[in-house]
């Protein structure tokens, strides 16, 4: 359909404005770049600093991007591309960022092994969660915002409460370090992709696994579910999209 070529290394995250009409991807030419999708155009390119992690809020207006050097991360006016925040607090770099539903807070995750919760109109932290001795690669909200999901490299998903901070469960069976974890727009599920091959469906309020889908060869990269729920979409380094049916 598209091709939206303007990167000059490799993209390493894509979002979806909530209108499905743009699109920010980052990339490791130190660049944010949003995309018109109807004209097929480049529209803006963010601050060089950032280049590892985008997301949009829910109501398309904002783009939170997260740092590779300095830690940061910096709020964008979508429309215009000035920068309205930036919020200090990783010690490393920031590898994942992801908004509420509400659009009311987000959340932050780096190498740092610490993810951040964040109000976003005052820029406040509100919470840290330490994974102590594990690598962080991806979190995710629950549709209601009070859980947090987060991927590692050991091989655990794991459940936060967004109130307290805690630890509240784990996910145990992927046999290598977790790349992403999406939960699904009912919340009762979540989805896992490995560094074993495997993309893992998970019954979130139960704490076990579903589906085990085998299918690519080498690292599965990044995983989410359809809008309906009905299927799993993952990536991997074999070059392959599979798209996974769940059972109704």
């Amino acid at each position: 359909m598209r091709c939206l070529a303007g990167h000059r290394d490799r993209v390493c995250c894509v979002a979806f404005s909530p209108d499905g009409r743009r699109v920010l991807s980052s990339a490791l030419d130190q660049s944010v770049r949003l995309w018109d999708l109807d004209a097929g155009m480049e529209l803006k390119c963010f601050d060089r600093q950032t280049n590892r992690s985008v997301a949009f809020s829910p109501d398309g207006r904002t783009a939170l991007c997260g740092a590779l050097y300095d830690g940061k991360l910096r709020l964008f006016d979508a429309a215009t591309g000035k920068e309205v925040k930036r919020l200090p607090g990783h010690a490393d770099w920031v590898v994942c960022v992801a908004f509420a539903g509400d659009g009311k807070v987000a959340l932050s995750g780096g190498l740092d092994k610490t993810i951040k919760l964040w109000e976003v109109a005052s820029g406040r932290l509100l919470r840290t969660f330490n994974l102590k001795s594990v690598v962080l690669s991806s979190v995710a909200f629950s549709p209601d915002g009070w859980r947090v999901l987060s991927a590692a490299s050991d091989g655990i998903v794991r459940g936060w409460d967004t109130f307290t901070g805690q630890e509240l469960f784990r996910l145990v069976g992927h046999t290598d370090a977790v790349s992403c974890v999406t939960v699904s727009p009912d919340g009762d599920r979540a989805a896992s992709a490995g560094h074993d091959g495997t993309v893992r469906v998970w019954d979130v309020r139960l704490k076990k696994e579903l589906r085990r889908f085998e299918g690519h060869t080498g690292n599965v990269l990044c995983v989410g579910f359809a809008p309906d729920g009905s299927a799993v979409l993952s990536g991997g380094e074999d070059g392959a999209v599979r798209v996974w049916e769940l059972e109704p």
